[in-house]
């Protein structure tokens, strides 16, 4: 209680005396501005109807799917990847994009689809900065996705 009134009596010196300015932006610890990037996940749209079986792999699927995401700003590499497993850890989907502000779709492939997953599925869709490959720039969004069906043998 002590501390909350010597507090308010430092912070109405301090405007009686017209010393104090408040901070107009937050500022990093080394006084530069803060410009954090945010990542606003839109929507996925999975394409079904662009899978095709591949002729080398005889009962296998080639999918594409695309991602939509929103930027607040361009990221620190000028890319964004995405990446989710479907319809299980070795098989995948994967694409990248150039990332300035707004929305950014990312086309996502999966050339190596053995078989539909058993639904409910649940996957887990991440977003990096930094292209695909390799798959190490800083994750900007996770996001738990579950597919109800859809896929066919």
């Amino acid at each position: 209680m002590v501390t909350s009134h010597k507090a308010r009596l430092l912070c109405a010196l301090c405007v009686m005396l017209g010393s104090c300015k408040s901070p107009t932006k937050p500022t990093d610890s080394d006084g530069g501005q803060t410009n954090r990037l945010t990542v606003t996940y839109v929507r996925l749209d999975m394409r079904g109807s662009t899978c095709r079986r591949p002729v080398s792999l005889p009962g296998f699927l080639d999918c594409e799917a695309v991602v939509v995401v929103r930027l607040n700003q361009s990221t620190e590499s000028g890319f964004i990847s995405a990446f989710m497993a479907y319809p299980d850890s070795g098989s995948f989907y994967h694409g990248e994009a150039q990332a300035a502000a707004g929305e950014v779709s990312i086309r996502m492939v999966n050339n190596y689809i053995p078989r539909c997953p058993r639904f409910p599925y649940t996957t887990t869709l991440t977003i990096r900065d930094g292209r695909q490959s390799p798959a190490t720039g800083p994750v900007l969004l996770t996001r738990s996705i579950t597919f109800d069906g859809g896929c066919t043998d």
